[in-house]
């Protein structure tokens, strides 16, 4: 059985995706960056460990300017 998946869309114009596990965040340390200042903003490592989250659910990634899409 596989975890939960998610589609890495690159919002630079390059117009690069990629698919992800839910592991390969830990791997690239994608983890849990966000404004540390933003204590309402949920981060990164918040969102992609929610149980809440549904397939479709996207969260924009400022730091590095790409959407991450929950496929599976």
């Amino acid at each position: 059985m596989h975890g939960r998946r998610f589609l890495v869309r690159d919002e630079t114009g390059r117009g690069g995706a990629q698919e992800f596990e839910l592991e390969d965040f830990e791997e690239h340390e994608l983890g849990y960056s966000n404004d540390p200042e933003d204590e309402f903003e949920q981060t990164l490592g918040e969102w992609l460990n929610s149980l809440n989250t549904c397939l479709g659910d996207e969260y924009f990634y400022e730091d590095d300017n790409f959407t991450i899409i929950r496929i599976s």
